[in-house]
Formats: C-alpha cells, structure tokens, sequence
C-alpha cells in the first residue's frame, strides 16, 4: 500500500463524519448498480470513485487537516494515487 493510500485511510478513521458520508457514497452506488447483470467490484469502483474523489478533494483543500491537527499533511496526498479499491474496503468494513 502506497503513502498516499494509507495516509488517506488513516485520515478518514480519525474522522467519523467523513467516513460515514465515504460509506453512504458506496453504499448508494452499490444499491443503485445491483441490479445490473454485469455486477462486479470493478463496475462499482467505476461508479463510485469519481464520487470519492470529489468528496476527498473537497475534505482536503476546506480547513478539515487544521482542524483535525494535521495541517501538515495539506498538499502531500495526491488523490490520483490513491488505490480506491483499498480505501473502499476499509470504509465499508
């Protein structure tokens, strides 16, 4: 697992309301893709990490790292990096 990866898991377990929205996204995702005959992991981190990452951008460039203490992490993570198929699992399990 990559810094950029675990870093941003790191992050959203410190922060519940974050992680809870990263869940709803999933798990909104899955309900909606289902019902499809094509369903697999793959089809839903299609679906869903487009969505992850605008939420992740938007959490990491407002005041949530100094808020949270960790002002020093702003600019390090890069999104496009990050293995989404990690993070997904750790926020849903």
């Amino acid at each position: 697992m990559n810094f950029d990866t675990r870093t941003m898991i790191d992050i959203i377990n410190l922060n519940d309301k974050l992680k809870e929205s990263l869940f709803e996204i999933v798990l909104a995702e899955q309900e909606s893709l289902e019902y499809q005959d094509e369903f697999n992991e793959d089809v839903l981190l299609n679906s869903a990490v487009p969505i992850i990452k605008n939420k992740l951008k938007d959490f990491l460039f407002r005041k949530e790292l100094i808020n949270m203490e960790l002002g020093i992490l702003k600019g390090t993570i890069n999104i496009q990096n990050i293995d989404y198929k990690f993070l997904i699992r750790e926020v849903t399990s």
